[in-house]
């Protein structure tokens, strides 16, 4: 990893004074808006959709556990490829 950095590049270190963008630090690859938000909130998203899957199968017992549970497809940087 050192070898990698000492190389190429420092992820972690900021060298612009302009809005930060969201990179893929292999491909060098910056990230559309739509994605860069995907990942960001992720953590937020899975809790909300944690507590409503709560509520509704074990609070409120609107819906059955064995009900069919929707994906949620979350922008990743393997979306981006082609668009990128």
């Amino acid at each position: 990893m050192m070898a990698y950095i000492l190389n190429y590049e420092n992820p972690f270190e900021v060298k612009q004074t302009t809005e930060l963008k969201l990179h893929n630090f292999l491909t060098r690859a910056i990230m559309p808006d739509e994605i860069q938000d995907s990942l960001v909130s992720v953590q937020v998203t899975g809790l909300n959709l944690y507590h409503t899957f709560r509520k509704e199968c074990l609070v409120e017992k609107t819906k059955r556990l064995s009900d069919k549970i929707s994906r949620n497809n979350v922008k990743t940087f393997a979306s981006a490829e082609g668009k990128t």
